[in-house]
């Protein structure tokens, strides 16, 4: 059929209104997009759950003010689960990890971490009102213990406005 009588043809003869009603009720729609609300949601959910909970070097930091120190280094190997840390608070007391003990059972205590597979190192949280006759008993029973890596973790001195 020629070019000139088809268009003559569709000219004059239209379809009803009922076919196209029929061919677009039979027409597929394809879906090609994903719905990634969800994904964004459980994304929002993760990222307030970080940014709202604290960074802290143990559950005593409240208790414990660091000393500042210009040449201080960040130990990400210090808040490990596992990682041995011993906290001296300003009145003496001792803390392994989270629990009180007493000077004398802390090299059994460390020993036990360190065959329980801990890091043979321990960090050293020390307050800064505490008085050198406290520490120097807990070095001595950290010695006691045979761990010879001891780090005192400390903070960085706060940055001042001004650069020069």
């Amino acid at each position: 059929m020629g070019m000139a009588r088809r268009e003559w043809l569709e000219e004059y003869i239209r379809p009803s209104v009922a076919m196209h009603r029929r061919a677009t009720r039979r027409r597929s729609a394809y879906y090609c997009w994903m719905d990634v609300s969800a994904l964004l949601a459980v994304f929002l959910v993760i990222f307030i759950s970080f940014a709202v909970t604290p960074e802290n070097l143990c559950s005593r930091e409240a208790v414990v003010d660091l000393f500042t120190s210009a040449h201080s280094r960040l130990t990400p190997h210090a808040i490990r689960e596992d990682a041995l840390q011993v906290v001296v608070t300003r009145d003496g007391r001792l803390f392994l990890g989270n629990h009180e003990v007493v000077p004398e059972e802390l090299p059994h205590e460390l020993r036990e971490s360190v065959r329980a597979g801990a890091e043979n190192r321990v960090w050293l949280m020390v307050d800064s009102r505490a008085k050198y006759g406290d520490v120097k008993p807990a070095l001595n029973e950290i010695g006691l213990s045979g761990v010879r890596n001891v780090s005192f973790l400390t903070q960085p001195v706060p940055a001042t406005g001004a650069n020069p």
